[in-house]
């Protein structure tokens, strides 16, 4: 047991058990007594409190906000082991723990993270993501990922970026660092990104590859892969390679399968569109490729048909133009050209002179184009008219025939050269 009033002569300055009046009431309230033995008695429970509660987990709903010290409070927040959930639009819950948070000022509403690693729930199931440190601003609901941020998603793939950010109430996540992806289907790299979950559309932006088994896709402005529409949108100088085939424009639209291989199975380009393949080069404004039937069309316009404006397409010093070019490839890893239609105002060009035509075959194996309807060959300024034509490509040499079926005719029209 202890006396009070020992206590109460130390806090009044006066030595132990001198002047105590002789009543044995003490000269001091219970009141200022208590404060006195209280105050030390709740800094000590404070203080083991403090040992105590970090290590204790923390579940932290972001909908309902944590509780954070006042600006007027001199003590910032500090928790470890905390747990944050996010529910989106579609009431799919993510998760995000974090090692430990601290507020980085008193009533600032933001924290640094330290080892935050959880999961973004998609419509395509768990997205995982982990990095060494962030920020999260719980007024905004803002997530700011650093150094070292990965992300897992399906098909085995990983996605790595120096910081990353990613905002729960819209949904929409960003990188303005080069980021690179890895996986079953191929490597991806790009300068910067964005993440729209709500259209599931990943989009890449500056310089960007993409490399897969069905060939490599560059484009020097953007590229837009839209994951549940299976399809991709390239712009700027965009580049397919594919094989010993090179498909280049302004804007290429690439659609894939639905299953698990994602294979090709369309591909349009729009816009100073050029084909190169075995030494041949084709140029057009408008393209596609059927992947399972191997077909291919360019146009000389944008408009169905391509009237008004040329396809060329150029082999050494032979140059073909139409308006619309078909061309059909063999079956097989390896797609090679095996037989090409052109229509419409169809003119070959070599060293020997010029044949025209309505409409055209070319033969790749023996490099030979047929031309039909309305054919005229011209050499020299001698004219000859005729319902069929052959153009050798190889030796540059035009011959017409008349079509005995139809009754066609020749006709020519013939001039002497000066001094002959």
């Amino acid at each position: 047991m202890f006396d009070s009033r020992k206590i109460d002569s130390f806090f009044d300055g006066d030595k132990p058990f001198e002047n105590m009046p002789m009543d044995g009431k003490a000269p001091m309230s219970k009141g200022l007594r208590f404060v006195k033995l209280g105050f030390p008695c709740l800094a000590a429970l404070l203080l083991g409190l403090m040992v105590v509660v970090p290590s204790v987990k923390k579940s932290v709903d972001l909908q309902d906000r944590t509780t954070f010290p006042r600006k007027e409070e001199l003590e910032k927040l500090h928790m470890e082991d905390t747990v944050f959930h996010f529910t989106d639009g579609n009431n799919r819950v993510s998760e995000v723990i974090a090692e430990n948070i601290d507020e980085t000022e008193p009533g600032s509403n933001k924290v640094k993270i330290m080892h935050p690693k959880g999961y973004i729930t998609t419509a395509n199931g768990k997205v995982n993501i982990v990095s060494e440190s962030g920020f999260f601003n719980q007024k905004e609901n803002i997530l700011d990922l650093l150094n070292d941020v990965q992300v897992t998603a399906n098909q085995n793939t990983l996605i790595t970026t120096p910081s990353a950010t990613y905002e729960f109430n819209r949904d929409y996540g960003y990188g303005n660092e080069a980021v690179r992806a890895t996986g079953d289907w191929g490597t991806l790299d790009a300068e910067a990104f964005t993440y729209d979950k709500n259209q599931e559309l990943l989009t890449l932006i500056g310089q960007n590859k993409l490399t897969s088994a069905n060939g490599t896709l560059t484009a020097e402005q953007k590229t837009e892969i839209y994951r549940n529409e299976n399809k991709i949108y390239a712009y700027g100088k965009a580049t397919v390679l594919h094989d010993k085939t090179t498909l280049t424009a302004d804007k290429i639209i690439g659609f894939f399968t639905a299953d698990y291989k994602h294979e090709l199975r369309r591909v349009e380009a729009y816009g100073n569109v050029v084909i190169k393949t075995d030494g041949k080069t084709a140029r057009g404004q408008r393209g596609f490729y059927e992947a399972q039937s191997g077909k291919v069309e360019l146009f000389g316009t944008a408009e169905t048909g391509g009237k008004g404006g040329t396809v060329e397409v150029r082999e050494k010093d032979n140059v073909l133009n139409a308006g619309k070019i078909e061309a059909y490839l063999s079956n097989g890893a390896v797609r090679e050209l095996q037989r090409v239609n052109v229509y419409g105002n169809v003119r070959i060009k070599t060293s020997k002179g010029t044949a025209r035509g309505d409409r055209g075959v070319y033969n790749p194996q023996k490099n030979i184009v047929e031309l039909f309807d309305n054919v005229i060959i011209e050499q020299d300024g001698n004219f000859i008219k005729g319902t069929h034509a052959e153009t050798d490509l190889n030796t540059s040499v035009s011959r017409i025939r008349s079509n005995k079926t139809s009754g066609g005719r020749i006709s020519g029209t013939f001039y002497k050269k000066k001094g002959k």
